[in-house]
């Protein structure tokens, strides 16, 4: 028997999150090209190949931008996102 809705003890985690920004904010905001691609990759809702193609690069530099931005000192653990959760 399915329970109805206001009996729910428990929302998913992945119903709770708020939706990611478009790939337009994080272009138009970050004025690094890198870390915008990073951060929207982050997100876990586009791919690197629909960054891409977004931005007109390729995927490549893409995942370069993420690694670089990932390794540097500024990226800290609080940042991350549990890609399984997205």
């Amino acid at each position: 028997m399915v329970k109805p809705l206001d009996q729910l003890r428990e929302v998913p985690r992945t119903q709770r999150r708020s939706p990611a920004k478009p790939l337009a904010v994080f272009a138009r905001h970050d004025p690094d090209r890198d870390e915008a691609m990073a951060r929207a990759f982050r997100t876990g809702v586009d791919s690197k190949q629909e960054i891409a193609a977004f931005l007109g690069v390729h995927d490549s530099t893409v995942s370069r931008a993420i690694g670089r931005f990932e390794a540097s000192v500024e990226f800290t653990s609080t940042e991350r996102t549990d890609r399984r959760d997205a």
